[in-house]
Formats: structure tokens, sequence, C-alpha cells
């Protein structure tokens, strides 16, 4: 793939691994993501989107207070104005059942960038766990105008769907 050869070319750059990563991630390959998130961070230990990705495959592994840890660290690294680490944050509550929680780092996500389609589509599918169907519509539809695919980008990433 071109990421290898990239990666072949450029073996100290952080970027090709962490986009690979993504891309095996996305493609069902955990594992593969988890090797190239670390390979990435190895890199660049300061970067609060790898960090957030590495979080959810912890979690995902079943390693949750790993995975809050890395995410409590990567809200410390995230660059002002960043939602990813907080909205990741808000869908790993939602994951544990932590409804409070989830609501409360949607909504600093929600601050940061009120039109993040992610934060967005975890909050719809918040707000129709705690029966607000309004709601949750009203927030499925604006993460939809921002990006057409976020629902199933929610289901790759989180494992999350709206009812």
């Amino acid at each position: 793939s071109d990421l290898d050869a990239a990666i072949a070319a450029m073996p100290m750059l952080p970027e090709p691994y962490a986009l690979r990563g993504d891309l095996r991630r996305e493609s069902a390959d955990p594992g593969g993501a988890m090797a190239d998130y670390e390979d990435a961070l190895r890199r660049q230990p300061v970067n609060a989107h790898v960090r957030t990705n590495r979080a959810v495959l912890l979690f995902h592994f079943g390693a949750p207070h790993q995975a809050a840890a890395e995410i409590e660290r990567a809200l410390d690294e995230a660059p002002p104005g960043d939602p990813w680490p907080l909205a990741a944050s808000g869908g790993l509550a939602l994951l544990a059942g932590d409804t409070g929680r989830a609501e409360a780092e949607l909504a600093a996500a929600l601050d940061r960038s009120p039109r993040d389609a992610m934060a967005l589509q975890l909050r719809a599918i918040l707000r129709a766990r705690l029966g607000d169907a309004e709601g949750s519509a009203t927030d499925a539809a604006a993460a939809r105008a921002r990006q057409p695919d976020i629902g199933h980008q929610a289901s790759i990433i989180f494992g999350l769907v709206l009812p």
C-alpha cells in the first residue's frame, strides 16, 4: 500500500503509522491498529489524536483503566479547541454506562467545537438512550449534515449505533 511505502521511505515520521492505524481499525484489524498507534507514539510521544485512538482500542481490548489513563493523557496533550479527546471520552463513558460523565464530556467537546460530527452523533445516541427522541433526532441530523457517514464511523470506532 501507499502507507507501507511511505513508512519504508520515512520510517521516523509518525503520521504514516497513525494513518495506517486508522485504516487498520476501520478494516477490523485492531491488533495491527494498536501496533501502528504505538509505533506512531514512539516517534512522537505527544500526540493527542493517536493517544485517543489508542485509548478507544484499549477499552475494546478489555482494559478500561488503561483506556481512562490514556484518555486523561490525551486531554492534557490536546491542543486548545480539539474536541476529539473529549468526544472519545464521552463515547467511552457511554460504553461503560456512565451517562452523567458521557453527557458532561460531550457537552465539553461541543463547547470546543459546536459542530463536531462525532460529538453530535454520540450525544444523539446518549439522548436516545435517555428517552429524548427529539433531541436525538436533531443531533443526528446535524451530525449527518457535517459528515454523512458519521453513523458508520461511530459504529466502527465505538460500536455504538442509534436505536
